[in-house]
């Protein structure tokens, strides 16, 4: 586990978000890698991935001088309309308005 989150703290979610990147790269299987971080934080290693990539996602969205086509681009999304969905799925609201609300945690 603690390899796992110095990938994550090291920026990889950046370049692959997938479960097997991050298991191939400890060595493991994705199952092995997702149990373990189960057994020790009471949740699957995807959510770990997925809590490092929207909050990665926040803190560029409170960069204005920042398109929402280069936030996705930068963390390698495939497009900016799965980036979109990606962002509402996690969070409830789109990247667009979530940088427009003011009531949004930032």
């Amino acid at each position: 586990m603690r390899r796992f989150m110095e990938m994550l703290y090291s920026g990889d979610y950046a370049g692959d978000r997938s479960l097997g990147h991050y298991a191939s790269g400890l060595y493991v299987t994705p199952h092995y890698l997702s149990e373990v971080c189960r057994k020790v934080s009471g949740r699957p290693a995807t959510y770990w991935i997925d809590h490092f990539t929207i909050q990665h996602i926040i803190r560029m969205l409170g960069r204005k001088d920042l398109s929402l086509s280069e936030i996705a681009d930068s963390l390698n999304f495939s497009s900016l309309s799965y980036f979109s969905r990606y962002f509402q799925k996690m969070t409830g609201m789109s990247p667009s308005r979530y940088r427009n609300d003011p009531s949004s945690s930032k």
